[in-house]
């Protein structure tokens, strides 16, 4: 300074040139800063919110086997509740089976004791002789 006017109005143009040239970088740079960080933001937060919806997907998966294993367990306890039953009513009809054939042959062995079976038998025969000769007769 205090030389040309002209060197010194170049000077001074060249000055405000290079400041203009560093504030448009650092403007970039700050506004590249900026877009990174929303950038780097949004990918934060899509990675939170997928973590967060697997994390939601398998909370339901979970109560989704909890529930059929619950209903599971139910059917599977109700199925041997009936088969518990129905062991007791096959037990059931066995020993009524055994009481009558039981009380079957009792009778059998009193009768045959007592000769009232072979009466019985015997009056049956002349029974049966007895309608054949009158169908006999009618024909």
């Amino acid at each position: 300074e205090g030389g040309d006017p002209a060197t010194d109005s170049l000077l001074r143009d060249v000055a405000v040139r290079l400041q203009e040239s560093a504030v448009v970088k650092m403007q970039a740079q700050f506004r590249g800063a900026i877009s990174r960080r929303r950038v780097n933001d949004f990918k934060a937060k899509l990675v939170e919110q997928k973590e967060a919806a697997l994390k939601e997907r398998k909370l339901v998966e979970e109560e989704r086997r909890a529930a059929r294993r619950r209903d599971w367990d139910t059917k599977v306890s109700a199925m041997r509740r009936r088969l518990a039953h129905l062991e007791e009513r096959k037990q059931g009809d066995a020993a009524v089976t055994l009481q009558s054939n039981w009380r079957g042959h009792a009778e059998r062995q009193r009768l045959k004791t007592s000769g009232e079976l072979v009466e019985e038998r015997r009056r049956r025969k002349l029974e049966e002789e007895a309608e054949k000769r009158r169908r006999d007769e009618d024909k």
